[in-house]
């Protein structure tokens, strides 16, 4: 019964990671595509950032908030720095209840378009779906630049 368990908690902890990862290159396929549409180079995932993106994403959905500041108080640039991200510039779109990619990035662009089509290269998505809060599906876009850093 032990091993049972075991496997199939890393069973679960695989789909959850598989889960991020699907969320995350439609995110990135999603911002890019509408970059596009303006004649924007294209953005890419930093995993320093989407590291970042993701701790918030599980902080709302575990806390059941929506917000750019942490239950703990914590800012975007201390997740970062936490992350050992250096930035010299950086912003992050926040939201819940939206249940796919395409929707949240279109409330994005509605409330603050500036942000995406900024001069940021790299962004790191963020998302946990937790069926037992309120909004279910919570979503976290940071964008920066990076000294040093690269695309993965």
């Amino acid at each position: 019964m032990k091993t049972f368990l075991a496997l199939a908690l890393v069973a679960l902890v695989s789909s959850a990671d598989a889960q991020v990862a699907d969320y995350s290159t439609k995110m990135l396929n999603a911002v890019n595509a509408k970059r596009a549409e303006k004649g924007l180079t294209a953005v890419c995932i930093n995993t320093k950032l989407a590291a970042a993106a993701q701790v918030h994403a599980e902080d709302m959905a575990k806390n059941n908030f929506i917000g750019t500041s942490g239950s703990d108080g914590s800012g975007q640039m201390e997740r970062l720095v936490a992350q050992n991200l250096t930035v010299t510039a950086a912003a992050e779109l926040v939201g819940a209840g939206y249940t796919s990619v395409d929707s949240m990035v279109a409330s994005w662009l509605k409330a603050s378009s500036d942000y995406i089509y900024a001069d940021y290269p790299f962004i790191g998505p963020g998302y946990k779906y937790d069926k037992t809060k309120q909004y279910k599906h919570y979503w976290v876009l940071d964008l920066s630049d990076g000294e040093g850093e690269t695309c993965a």
